[in-house]
C-alpha cells in the first residue's frame, strides 16, 4: 500500500480533486466540453514543462520561460496585424510561427551562452532575462492588445481534428501505450491511472468536437522529449 501510494499519490490527488469539483459544480466539471477545454488550456503549460524537464534534469532552472513566451506571442501578433500576414492565410501563419521560433530560440541561446561562458547560476541569468523579455513585450505591444489575428491562426488555437482522424489517433496512442508497458516490463497497475485518464479524455473528445489541435501539439512535444531522453546519446 505504501509503495502504491508513493507511486500514484499525484494521480489519487487529482482523482479526489476531480470528485470534489464535480460535486460542487453539479457534474459540469466532468462534462465533455469542460474536459476538452481543460486539455486545451493545459497544453501550453504541458509543452513548456517538457522543455523545463530537460533543464531541471541538468540541475538548472529557467525563470524567463513565461516572459519569453509572451514576447514570442507579441511578435506573432505584430506580424499578423502590422505585417499584414493575417490576410495571407496559411503562408502568413507559417511565417508568424517561424518568427516566434526564431525569437524564442535566440533568447534561449543567449541564456545558455551566458550561463556557460560566465559560469553564473541559471537562476541569476534567467531572472534577468525574465525582466528583459517582459519589458520588451510591453514596449513592442505598446501596453495594449493586438488584434485581429488571421483566421488560420485562430483555427490553429481553437480547431479540432475530425472524428475519423481522432479515432485513428487514439487507437494508435492506446497501442503505443500497451507496447511501452510490455517492452519496459511495466506493471499494469503502475500504468492504470494514466490509461484511465486517457480513456476519460478520449470519450470527452468524441462526445464534444474531437481532439483539439493543441492536444496533438502537446502529445507530439512530450513524445519527442521522451525519445530524446531515452533513445539518444545526448539525452541519456
Amino acid at each position: 500500500m505504501k509503495t502504491f501510494l508513493r507511486q500514484n499519490g499525484a494521480w489519487l490527488g487529482f482523482l479526489v480533486l476531480a470528485v470534489i469539483l464535480s460535486v460542487s459544480t453539479g457534474g459540469d466539471f466532468l462534462s465533455p466540453r469542460n474536459l476538452t477545454n481543460l486539455i486545451r488550456q493545459a497544453s501550453l503549460n504541458g509543452i513548456l514543462a517538457a522543455g523545463m524537464t530537460v533543464i531541471i534534469l541538468t540541475g538548472g532552472i529557467d525563470l524567463s520561460i513565461g516572459s519569453i513566451v509572451a514576447l514570442c506571442g507579441i511578435f506573432v501578433g505584430l506580424t499578423q496585424v502590422n505585417g499584414g500576414l493575417g490576410a495571407q492565410g496559411v503562408y502568413g501563419l507559417w511565417v508568424s510561427a517561424l518568427v516566434a521560433m526564431i525569437v524564442g530560440t535566440a533568447l534561449g541561446l543567449f541564456n545558455g551562452l551566458l550561463i556557460a561562458s560566465l559560469r553564473l547560476a541559471p537562476f541569476v541569468i534567467t531572472l534577468g532575462m525574465m525582466v528583459i523579455a517582459r519589458g520588451l513585450a510591453m514596449i513592442f505591444s505598446g501596453g495594449s492588445s493586438i488584434s485581429p489575428m488571421g483566421e488560420d491562426l485562430n483555427d490553429l488555437a481553437s480547431g479540432y481534428f475530425s472524428e475519423t482522424v481522432s479515432g485513428v489517433a487514439l487507437i494508435l496512442v492506446f497501442v503505443f501505450s500497451l507496447y511501452l508497458i510490455k517492452k519496459n516490463r511495466i506493471s499494469f497497475k503502475d500504468f492504470l491511472f494514466p490509461l484511465l485518464a486517457l480513456l476519460l479524455f478520449s470519450q470527452s473528445f468524441f462526445r464534444y468536437k474531437g481532439i483539439p489541435y493543441l492536444a496533438f501539439f502537446l502529445f507530439a512535444t512530450v513524445t519527442a522529449t521522451w525519445i530524446f531522453l531515452n533513445r539518444t546519446v545526448l539525452g541519456r
